[in-house]
């Protein structure tokens, strides 16, 4: 995030700095998984908390984050389970 801050706000010295920072830290994360990978865990994750609705969520979240053992982003998942509780809803 600060490096598109950085950009939008015309600083490269900052900019350059963040992404050196970035190559770095990147090479201790774990390797994300694959979007269907990732699409296997929610579903599984939805299915074994039993959950029905949105309000359910955070039930959810606990087993998948778990589960991917920090492989997932966050926000990209939370976003998924938010998308498969909302079409249990509509059923």
């Amino acid at each position: 995030e600060s490096i598109e801050a950085f950009k939008r706000g015309n600083r490269p010295d900052l900019t350059k700095k963040e992404e050196e920072e970035l190559a770095v830290l990147t090479k201790y994360l774990p390797e994300e998984l694959p979007q269907e990978e990732i699409l296997k865990l929610v579903m599984k994750a939805i299915e074994e908390s039993g959950a029905q609705s949105r309000k359910e969520m955070g039930k959810v979240m606990k087993i998948l984050l778990a589960e991917a053992k920090g492989q997932i982003d966050g926000k990209e998942a939370s976003l998924l389970v938010l998308k498969e509780l909302e079409k249990k809803e509509t059923k």
